[in-house]
Parts: structure tokens; sequence; C-alpha cells
């Protein structure tokens, strides 16, 4: 009896192919623009606040402004 070749190879499956649209890109724009606006919110609370602490340690306890030179540039 003859040897059979069997060279077919076996069917590889398909994946489904992700489409997306312009509403999944407006999702991602919006959620960085709402996260974008926090830290931006939150930056201006810390600044407000350092220069309220700058002004009570510079009058309470006579420390020079040279010691907030570097932070001040945040």
């Amino acid at each position: 009896m003859p040897k059979q070749n069997n060279t077919q190879k076996p069917q590889q499956e398909q994946l489904p192919v992700k489409t997306y649209d312009a509403g999944y890109l407006w999702d991602a724009h919006s959620i960085a623009e709402a996260d974008l606006a926090w830290c931006d919110t939150a930056i201006s609370d810390l600044k407000s606040k350092f220069k309220d602490h700058k002004e009570y340690m510079i009058k309470a306890y006579g420390a020079h402004e040279a010691h907030f030179a570097q932070i001040e540039t945040f």
C-alpha cells in the first residue's frame, strides 16, 4: 500500500477584525481633556497654597526668599 503524503496545512482560524469609528476617538479625547482640566486645577491650587505658605514662612520665621527659588520654578 502506497504511503499517503498529507501536505495540507490545517486551516488557521480567522480572528475578527476590530473596527473603530470617530466615536471612539471622541471618547478618548473627552477623557484626556477632563484629566488635563483636573491637572490644571490641581496645579493652580498647589501654586496658590505655595504662595500662601511662602509668605507665612517669610513673615513668621524670617526665611529668605532664596530658599524658595528652586521650588518656585515649578
